[in-house]
């Protein structure tokens, strides 16, 4: 199912092909829903980044 290619991008990002297909296998089950306690924010979930780290941003 796995390419060389596919086998050589997931090794450099550190991932096994056992990993891969336990991935694989959990979509294809499904997850059960989740319930929301809130909307994402900033503080409560969502990190803000400072004005260095957002200066840093627009020049990469």
């Amino acid at each position: 199912m796995l390419t060389n290619q596919d086998l050589n991008q997931i090794s450099q990002r550190g991932i096994t092909p056992e990993m891969v297909e336990h991935q694989l296998e959990e979509i294809k089950k499904g997850f059960p829903f989740l319930k929301i306690e809130a909307a994402a924010a900033v503080g409560n979930g969502i990190f803000s980044p400072t004005p260095e780290e957002r200066d840093k941003y627009v020049e990469e």
